[in-house]
């Protein structure tokens, strides 16, 4: 069309009429036709219409079909050889363009019935669901109707079991006994689900495509498309150097995404996109990462902003200075969270939260009161697992005031201990001015960050302490394993720093415990001994505090 349309307003000449053929009943059905179509079809479309109207400015334009025999520009494509090319179709076109044109056996593509054309477009679609049956494989399992990743990994994994267990349970019962089978599944069997759950979505897709246009995509040895990279010979963990490939538009990719953003505490995109890399490799995986926050109902709730924040002052010298971890290190008392003691009534405890202004560490204390006294027994505390700070500011909290007089003031009845520990070490104490909080935005973009993961978790309920401090001190595990680099492309290195990497590089943080229930607690007569009575409260308390940070 663009070559015609070029010949016919740069030469000069006049026409009569301009004719056009084509041997494709589809393109031709595609032209006239007012349906939806593909967006790259619809494209070409409205170009070919755009030059059919350009060209009817200088003379009528007609567009017939073809038979394919007759259609000159197929042999310029599939080429012809020497003893073919004499006398060929190719140098004197086809015979009927010398009659008459009403006696050309073609017809103009006006004259197609609209029954004509649904039978086009009948055949196309055919065609294009043939090519997806031989490219992907039916869908077994219904993903889409199960929400949580955990619970279609423990439904998977009891169909593989009663599928394993057919045969076992048949000869049982006829030899007159049946083995034991544990109510819930274990770590192998959960494996095995997950592996067979991410082979099914890959076999969604025409993986045999993907490794034509992807060399590096390859089948390991379980059955899995794999992106292997190039950093084999490196210290990260297999799943990392060779993440596992989900395709774009997979239905597990948001059961795997929401169940990360639950388990780091509600997390934002960039620690989420970060965590999704660890073990897998989905295209524009930021695009769903951000997805899975705006459809987060409780993220919503709790980032929603009825304006936007003022501009971002200058950042101060203690910020910009390398320093070891906490050499400068800003403190505030945040609060109170209930809880119930041991004889189940409530009480208050407040979080004492040390961020470390130059690495963004944070570290998280319990004390049961604002006194001076219970913040000179956490600063304590402090310092014996993080080191002696060189600089601490802080608000104007009175709490914060008396402290630093205690320390700063020689008063041997009273703090002879903190007297000689401050001038040993030689720690500076300053606060921000009176009734400006913007001034310490450094801990409190901390504290909005660890307060909104326990609102988040356990919202109102009440909890002991025990648990409290459990959870607190997963909250500090997420908060320093947050990237603090923006995270890059696909082929960005899958080693991103974090606060954490300051003290422990390359960190394992978080255990998944899977809970297995007693076999006798059914019995109203089983009573326990002091030992197993022991293991059961354990267990119970680590439960319930990874339910609360799940």
């Amino acid at each position: 069309m663009n070559m015609t349309e070029y010949i016919v307003s740069k030469s000069g000449l006049k026409f009569d009429q301009v004719n056009m053929f084509s041997d494709s009943t589809i393109a031709l059905a595609w032209i006239h036709s007012r349906k939806r179509l593909p967006s790259l079809v619809t494209t070409l479309t409205q170009k070919i219409q755009m030059g059919r109207e350009h060209i009817s400015c200088y003379q009528p334009l007609h567009i017939y079909h073809v038979p394919t025999e007759d259609n000159v520009a197929d042999y310029a494509t599939r080429g012809l050889s020497q003893e073919e090319a004499g006398g060929h179709i190719w140098f004197k076109g086809p015979t009927w363009l010398n009659y008459d044109q009403p006696s050309w056996p073609v017809r103009p593509v006006e004259d197609f019935t609209q029954k004509e054309k649904e039978e086009c477009f009948s055949a196309f679609t055919a065609i294009q669901e043939a090519g997806k049956d031989s490219a992907t494989r039916p869908r077994i399992w219904p993903t889409e109707r199960i929400s949580s990743y955990d619970k279609l990994k423990r439904i998977t994994a009891y169909s593989l079991r009663f599928i394993r267990n057919i045969s076992k349970a048949k000869i049982a019962a006829l030899e007159g006994h049946s083995d034991h089978l544990d109510s819930t599944p274990n770590a192998q069997e959960m494996l095995l689900a997950e592996l067979y759950l991410l082979r099914e979505e890959q076999q969604q897709t025409d993986l045999q495509s993907l490794m034509k246009s992807c060399e590096n995509v390859k089948i390991d040895r379980n059955g899995l498309a794999r992106k292997f990279g190039r950093l084999q010979n490196s210290d990260l963990s297999y799943d990392t150097v060779n993440p596992i490939y989900l395709p774009r538009k997979g239905l597990i990719n948001q059961r795997i995404a929401e169940y990360l953003h639950r388990s780091l505490c509600h997390c934002g995109s960039n620690q989420l996109v970060q965590a999704l890399r660890r073990r897998f490799w989905i295209p524009a995986d930021k695009v769903l990462c951000k997805k899975i926050l705006r459809n987060c109902s409780i993220c919503q709730r709790h980032n929603a902003v009825p304006f936007k924040y003022p501009h971002m002052g200058p950042l101060p010298a203690e910020r910009v200075t390398q320093s070891p971890p906490f050499a400068f290190t800003g403190v505030h008392l945040m609060g109170p969270l209930n809880i119930k003691n041991v004889m189940n009534e409530d009480e208050k405890r407040y979080v004492a939260l040390f961020t470390c202004l130059v690495t963004r560490m944070v570290h998280l204390e319990v004390t049961t009161d604002l006194s001076a006294r219970s913040f000179l027994l956490v600063f304590k505390r402090f310092v014996s697992r993080r080191g002696v700070p060189v600089k601490i500011i802080s608000d104007n909290g009175t709490n914060f005031r008396l402290s630093e007089t205690i320390l700063r003031q020689s008063d041997p009845p009273r703090s002879s201990e903190f007297s000689l520990f401050m001038a040993k070490h030689g720690i500076q104490w300053s606060f921000i001015p009176p009734a400006s909080p913007w001034m310490g935005g450094a801990w409190e973009r901390m504290v909005g960050t660890v307060k909104r993961a326990p609102s988040k978790t356990m919202g109102r309920r009440k909890v002991s302490e025990e648990i409290l401090a459990t959870v607190l001190c997963e909250v500090e595990s997420a908060v320093n394993s947050r990237p603090l680099t923006a995270v890059g492309g696909q082929e960005d290195s899958n080693e991103i720093l974090r606060p954490v990497d300051f003290v422990y590089k390359n960190i394992r943080h978080g255990i998944e415990i899977i809970p297995i229930e007693d076999q006798y607690q059914d019995d109203p007569t089983y009573r326990p001994t002091p030992g197993i009575a022991s293991q059961m409260d354990a267990k119970t308390a680590i439960t319930e505090a990874e339910r609360l940070t799940a």
